[in-house]
């Protein structure tokens, strides 16, 4: 999952990003565990050609706190990513209650 963009990367290939806005008494190391355990579930995926998820590097103003890229091989594995039970935990217990905003898209990628 390290080449990008990956040779396998096709017509059927969706680029799901999301961008996530913390609460305002959300700690600093929140998006830290968060992006931890997003990343070590996003290794048992399938159909996951590429993924990173981590704390925005204030490079610039009016960004996000958050972020998350994927590639997925095709739409039915995105699907099934998004309503995975491991998926949705993290969402429930990491994401949902210390986000203010969350806003995603899943666009083709070639």
């Amino acid at each position: 999952m390290n080449d990008f963009p990956p040779a396998t990367a096709s017509s059927e290939t969706v680029l799901h990003s999301v961008h996530i806005t913390w609460n305002e008494d959300v700690d600093g190391d929140h998006g830290s565990r968060v992006a931890e355990a997003l990343n070590k579930y996003a290794t048992t995926v399938p159909g996951l050609l590429f993924y990173r998820a981590g704390t925005d590097l204030a490079l610039r103003e009016n960004t996000a706190d958050f972020g998350i890229v994927a590639l997925f091989d095709n739409r039915t594995n995105y699907q099934a990513y998004a309503v995975d039970e491991g998926h949705q935990a993290i969402i429930s217990e990491l994401i949902a209650p210390a986000a203010r905003t969350r806003t995603s898209t899943q666009i083709p990628f070639s």
